[in-house]
């Protein structure tokens, strides 16, 4: 299988939507909101999927969270 090369702008816009969303959450999502010049239209679509990547990540964890409590305090009620 062919491997596809992204456009070195999108990568550049993936990996800071993705570290904002991380570390300033309310920033990015305003960011994700902005119209982006159409000469940064590669940026923007990058920076967009990394804030969303980051975002699937985080609810996957909060719910492998939610999980594990759940089998906790039903092995601690005995069922």
């Amino acid at each position: 299988m062919e491997e596809k090369q992204l456009h070195p702008d999108y990568t550049e816009g993936f990996n800071k939507g993705y570290i904002l969303r991380e570390h300033k959450p309310d920033l990015a999502k305003q960011l994700v909101d902005t119209k982006f010049p159409e000469s940064e239209q590669k940026f923007s679509t990058g920076f967009k999927d990394g804030v969303w990547q980051k975002e699937q990540e985080l609810t996957r964890e909060k719910l492998a969270q939610q999980l594990q409590q759940g089998r906790s305090n039903d092995h601690s009620r005995g069922k």
